[in-house]
C-alpha cells in the first residue's frame, strides 16, 4: 500500500465527519428538529407552506390537498 498523503488524510477525516453528520441528523425526529428550527427563529409552518406551494407548482395544481407533515414526498 502506497504512503497518503496529508490531503488524502485529511479528506479521508472530513468525510468520516461528513457520514457522522448525516447519521446524527437522521437520528433527530422530526418534532425534534422542529422545535430546534423554531428555537433559532425559523417559521417552520411558513416555509412547509412555501414548499408546499412550490411542489404544487410543479406539479401543476394541488396534487392531493394535504401532505404528511415530516414526509418528503
Amino acid at each position: 500500500m502506497d504512503k497518503r498523503t496529508p490531503q488524502q488524510i485529511w479528506q479521508d477525516l472530513v468525510d468520516e465527519a461528513r457520514e457522522a453528520a448525516i447519521e446524527r441528523a437522521a437520528a433527530v425526529s422530526v418534532e425534534h428538529a422542529e422545535k430546534e428550527l423554531a428555537g433559532t427563529g425559523f417559521d417552520v409552518d411558513a416555509e412547509r407552506a412555501r414548499a408546499d406551494a412550490f411542489l404544487d407548482e410543479l406539479a401543476g395544481g394541488p396534487v392531493s390537498g394535504v401532505r404528511p407533515r415530516g414526509r418528503c414526498n
